[in-house]
C-alpha cells in the first residue's frame, strides 16, 4: 500500500496472524504507531507519513522482525509533557 497518498489512523493489524511484510510508506497516515502487530513481521516500512508520538517499545518484541523503516515521520524518544 505504499505511495497511495492514504491518509488515515491505522487499524489493528494482530489479527492478521499470516502477515510478514507491512509497507505503508510514502502515504499521510497519522497518529501513534500502531502497538499491536503480528509477531511473525518480518518487514515494516511506515516511512515517510505523519505519525507522532514515541515508538511503542512493543516493537522491540518483533522478533522475526529484519527490516524497520520508521524515518521521516513526527516521532520522538520520550514522552511530552
Amino acid at each position: 500500500l505504499s505511495r497511495n497518498s492514504l491518509n488515515s489512523t491505522l487499524p489493528n493489524f494482530e489479527r492478521l496472524r499470516e502477515l510478514q511484510t507491512l509497507r505503508l510508506s510514502d502515504n499521510k497516515f497519522s497518529g501513534p504507531l500502531p502497538t499491536a502487530l503480528n509477531p511473525g513481521l518480518t518487514e515494516l516500512d511506515m516511512g515517510r507519513n505523519l505519525f507522532e508520538g514515541q515508538i511503542p517499545p512493543q516493537l522491540g518484541n518483533l522478533s522475526s522482525l529484519q527490516f524497520l523503516d520508521l524515518s521521516s515521520n513526527k516521532l520522538t524518544d520520550r514522552k511530552s509533557t
